[in-house]
C-alpha cells in the first residue's frame, strides 16, 4: 500500500486523519511544519503528500508543488474559503475543512491513481496541476 506524508499542525485533526488513513491500509508519516514536511518529503520515499495549504513556517502549497515535481501525488486541505476558491479555479486537488474522512480517503485514492504510471494498468483520471507561478520555489 502507498506511503503518505501528512502535514497537519493541529494534533487532533492530524490524529484523526492518520487513523483513517492507517485503517484504510496506508502507511503514514506525520509532520507538523514546513521544514519537517520538506525534509520528510525529500527523504522519506512517500507516494503522496496530504498537506494543509498554510503550515507553520511555510506554505503547504509549496510542499504540494515540490511533491508533484518529484513525481508524487499531492492533496491540499484548507479551512479558508478564499484559498479553497483559488485552488478550485486552479484545478488543484483539495479538500475544504471540515471534511468527512471518507472524502479524504476518496481524494487520496483518486490522486494516487492519477499519479500511477500507466504500466501498472491504473486508469488515469483527469488531473489538472493548475497555475503555480505564484508559489515560491522550494
Amino acid at each position: 500500500m502507498a506511503k503518505i506524508l501528512l502535514v497537519e499542525h493541529d494534533a487532533l485533526v492530524g490524529e484523526m486523519m492518520c487513523e483513517a488513513l492507517v485503517e484504510a491500509g496506508f502507511t503514514v508519516d506525520i509532520a507538523t511544519d514546513f521544514e519537517t514536511g520538506r525534509a520528510a518529503l525529500l527523504g522519506g520515499g512517500h507516494d503522496l503528500i496530504v498537506t494543509e495549504a498554510r503550515v507553520p513556517n511555510g506554505s503547504g502549497e509549496a510542499l504540494a508543488f515540490l511533491a508533484q515535481k518529484l513525481g508524487k501525488g499531492a492533496v491540499i486541505t484548507t479551512g479558508h474559503p478564499m484559498v479553497s476558491q483559488i485552488l478550485t479555479e486552479e484545478g488543484t486537488p483539495h479538500l475544504q475543512k471540515p471534511f468527512l474522512m471518507r472524502d479524504l480517503l476518496r481524494m487520496v485514492r483518486l490522486t494516487l491513481a492519477a499519479a500511477a504510471p500507466l504500466s501498472t494498468g491504473a486508469h488515469p483520471t483527469a488531473f489538472a496541476r493548475g497555475r503555480r507561478g505564484h508559489l515560491a520555489p522550494v
